[in-house]
């Protein structure tokens, strides 16, 4: 009994941070700061390789990035 009600506290609390992090524009600012960087990564390699499909890559990254930071911004302020 003490293993199912373990099992059910751990599941609830799982439930509980999805929703949380659903819920709250932490998620989406941490992905967005992460394409943004990823996106700077690869139009500089781009950039310095001559590689112009890679640097439009990391210009889409950038952008998507930027996008999910402001998504972010409104899901925080909506919360408020």
């Amino acid at each position: 009994m003490f293993k199912e009600n373990e099992k059910r506290l751990y599941k609830e609390q799982e439930q509980k941070e999805a929703f949380f992090m659903s819920n709250n524009g932490a998620a989406d600012k941490i992905k967005g700061a992460g394409n943004k960087a990823k996106g700077a990564v690869k139009d500089t390699v781009g950039d310095a390789t001559n590689n112009r499909k890679m640097q439009a890559d990391g210009k889409k990254d950038k952008i998507k990035g930027e996008a999910q930071d402001k998504k972010g911004d409104a899901k925080n302020k909506a919360n408020d």
